[in-house]
C-alpha cells in the first residue's frame, strides 16, 4: 500500500493538496477508462504531459460531470513533467489508500478531525429505516457519504471539497448534492425565504468559533437565542434545529453544557420546546490533533414525553484501546442502549423538573455518578438558606497598609482550622471593602478555581486574613451555635458523599470552577443533635490522628538531621 506521506518527498513546487488532486483525478480516469465506449484514451499513450490531462477532461465533459475537477486543476500552475510521470506511474500500478483516507490525510495536517468512530455514531442514532437523504451542513458532509448508502446533501464553503465530491460521485457513484456555501451567512439547500426541511440531519459545527455574524439580516427567521455575541455555538445549533423536519445529530463542545449567558438561555429553549431527546458524553481524544471534550445532542421534533436521556461514554465499559489510542468498543451497544432507553450505571433518564431545578446545566456529572451512596435518610436544604456565600476578591496592596494574609488553597489545613498562610499584602482595613472580605472564624472556604474542591474552615484568634480570588467564602447566618454548624459543613464538604456532589457542579475542563450561584443551590444534610455529635467528635479525632502524623514527620526530620548519631 502506497503511503501518502511519500507524496511530500514528491511534490516539488506543488501543496500537498495540490498533488494528491492531481494524482486521484489520474485514479479515477484510470478506472473509468475501463468502461467501453468513454472514449478516455490518456492512458494509452506512451507519454503525457499535464495538459494532456487537462485536455482528456475537457472532452470528456458532456459524458461525466468533471467541471469542478476540471476547474480545480486549472488552478495549479507550474507542474513538472517529471512528477506528473511521477504520478501517472502511481495511479498506473500502486495499490493507494482511498479517497476517503487521501484527503482526510490533507485535512488533518491542517485542522483537528472528527473521528470516523463519531461519524459512524451519528449515522447510526438516527432512523436506520429512512432513506431519505441526510443534511450535512458545516463540514464533514463528505466524510459521512463514505459510511453511508443514502444521499448526502452538504454544505461547506471549501472549493476543495467540491473537487473532492466530483471524485467521488464518479469513483463509488456516491449520491452527493454538494452546495458551495458558508451554511450560516447562505444556506443554499433553501426557495426563496423558507428552507429546505430534511428529516435526517448530522452536524460536526467548528467548535466555540469565534467570529461576529449578524442575525439581523436572517430572512429565514432562524435565530431566537443567537444575539450579537462572537461564539457561534448557539448560532450553529439554532441553524440546525431550522433545517430539521424529524431528527438531528450535533456535536458541541462540552462546555456547552454549562456555560451561563447565552448558552444557558439556549438549554433553557431546548428544555422548554421539548425537542431535545438526548446527550451523549463522548470520551476525550475523539478528534485528531486536539484532546477537546465533546458531547453528542439528539433532538427530536417528535418526542413523546418531556425526559431527557443522559448517557456517558467516559465508563470505561464503553471503551477500549488500539495500541496507544482509545477508541470505542461497540457503537451497536451505544446505540441500542440510546434506543431501548436502558437506565443503568452509565445511562438515565431525567426529568423535565429536575432539569429545571439544576438551572438547565446538562452536565453529565450532575446526573450520573459512579457510586452513589447517599443516605436515604438525610433530610436535605439549600445552602443559601443557611448562609452567605461570596467569592473572594483581590484588594490591592498600599505602602502604608496594614500586614494582611491572603489565604489560597494550598493554606489550607488538612485537618481542623486554617489560622494563616504564605501570602503577606499589605491592605487599608479601614475601607468599608476590606470589611466586606475579611474572613471571620468559622468561614468555610471551598477552592473553586483551577483545583476545585478542596475544604477549609478558618479558626478561632486569627490575625487579619483574606482569601484569593480562586476560593469561594460561606459564611453561616445561624444565631447560635455557629461553631457547631460549619464544623459539620466542613466534613460533609470534604467527605466522599460531599466531594462527589461538589464535583456535579464543577464546570469547565480546562479550567474547573465553582460558581456562586451553583453553590447557593447546593443541598447539604440537615442533620440531627446526635448525628452533629458524632460528627464533631470525628472532626476531634480527625485533629488528634493529624498531630500524631505531624509529629511523627517532625520525629523523622530529627532522624534526618543526626544520621550518624
Amino acid at each position: 500500500m502506497f503511503k501518502l506521506q511519500e507524496l511530500e518527498n514528491l511534490k516539488q513546487n506543488l501543496t500537498i493538496e495540490e498533488v494528491l488532486e492531481l494524482l486521484y483525478t489520474l485514479v479515477v480516469l484510470k478506472k473509468l477508462s475501463a468502461i467501453p465506449h468513454t472514449r478516455i484514451n490518456l492512458f494509452n499513450e506512451k507519454s503525457i504531459r499535464f495538459e494532456d490531462l487537462k485536455s482528456q477532461l475537457k472532452e470528456v465533459k458532456n459524458i461525466y460531470d468533471v467541471t469542478e475537477i476540471l476547474d480545480g486543476l486549472e488552478k495549479i500552475e507550474n507542474v513538472k513533467d517529471d512528477l506528473f510521470i511521477e504520478l501517472f506511474n502511481i495511479s498506473q500500478n500502486v495499490e493507494i489508500p482511498s479517497i476517503y483516507e487521501a484527503f482526510e490525510y490533507r485535512e488533518g495536517l491542517h485542522t483537528s478531525v472528527v473521528s470516523k468512530q463519531i461519524v459512524e455514531l451519528s449515522i447510526k442514532l438516527l432512523d436506520e429505516e429512512n432513506e431519505s437523504p441526510i443534511y450535512v451542513p458545516f463540514k464533514d458532509g463528505l466524510k459521512v457519504s463514505e459510511l453511508t448508502t443514502r444521499k448526502v446533501c452538504c454544505e461547506y464553503d471549501d472549493s476543495k471539497k467540491s473537487f473532492v465530491a466530483s471524485l467521488l460521485r464518479l469513483w463509488d457513484n456516491k449520491k452527493i448534492d454538494f452546495r458551495l456555501t458558508d451554511s450560516l451567512e447562505k444556506p443554499k439547500f433553501s426557495q426563496e425565504n423558507s428552507l429546505e426541511k430534511f428529516d435526517s440531519v448530522i452536524a460536526f459545527p467548528p467548535l466555540s468559533l469565534m467570529k461576529q455574524f449578524d442575525t439581523m439580516g436572517d430572512k429565514f427567521n432562524r435565530f431566537k437565542i443567537h444575539k450579537n455575541v462572537k461564539r457561534l455555538d448557539v448560532a450553529h445549533f439554532e441553524h440546525v434545529i431550522s433545517q430539521t423536519k424529524n431528527k438531528a445529530v450535533i456535536l458541541m463542545p462540552v462546555g456547552f453544557t454549562f456555560r451561563s449567558g447565552i448558552e444557558e438561555e439556549f438549554r433553557k429553549y431546548l428544555i422548554e420546546n421539548n425537542i431535545l431527546e438526548t446527550m451523549i458524553q463522548l470520551p476525550p481524544n475523539m478528534y485528531s490533533a486536539t484532546s477537546i471534550e465533546t458531547t453528542l445532542f439528539i433532538i427530536n421534533k417528535n418526542k413523546n414525553n418531556k425526559n431527557i436521556q443522559f448517557i456517558n461514554l467516559k465508563d470505561e465499559k464503553f471503551l477500549t484501546k488500539i495500541g496507544r489510542k482509545t477508541v470505542l468498543k461497540d457503537i451497536n451497544e451505544i446505540v441500542k442502549i440510546y434506543l431501548e432507553k436502558k437506565v443503568e450505571s452509565h445511562s438515565r433518564i431525567i426529568s423535565y423538573e429536575v432539569i429545571k431545578n439544576n438551572n438547565f446545566n446538562f452536565s453529565i456529572d450532575r446526573y450520573i455518578t459512579k457510586n452513589e451512596s447517599i443516605p436515604s435518610s438525610f433530610k436535605w436544604i439549600k445552602l443559601e438558606n443557611v448562609s452567605i456565600i461570596r467569592k473572594s476578591q483581590t484588594l490591592k496592596d498600599v505602602d502604608d497598609g496594614e500586614n494582611v494574609v491572603e489565604l489560597s488553597p494550598s493554606d489550607f489545613s488538612f485537618a481542623g482550622y486554617t489560622i494563616s498562610g504564605k501570602k503577606i499584602k499589605k491592605i487599608n482595613i479601614n475601607e468599608k471593602q476590606f470589611e466586606t472580605y475579611k474572613l471571620k472564624p468559622y468561614d468555610i472556604l471551598v477552592s473553586a478555581k483551577g483545583v476545585v474542591g478542596k475544604i477549609g474552615i478558618v479558626g478561632e484568634n486569627i490575625n487579619y486574613l483574606l482569601a484569593s480570588q480562586a476560593i469561594q467564602v460561606i459564611r453561616l447566618e445561624k444565631d447560635n451555635d455557629i461553631k457547631s454548624e460549619a464544623i459539620c459543613l466542613y466534613m460533609y464538604l470534604k467527605s466522599d458523599i460531599g466531594q462527589k456532589a461538589l464535583m456535579k457542579i464543577v464546570q469547565g475542563t480546562a479550567m474547573p470552577q465553582i460558581s456562586t450561584k451553583e453553590l447557593k443551590n447546593f443541598n447539604i444534610p440537615k442533620l440531627s443533635v446526635l448525628e452533629k455529635s458524632n460528627v464533631i467528635n470525628t472532626f476531634n479525632k480527625e485533629i488528634e490522628k493529624y498531630d500524631e502524623i505531624a509529629k511523627l514527620q517532625n520525629d523523622i526530620l530529627k532522624i534526618h538531621a543526626n544520621y550518624l548519631k
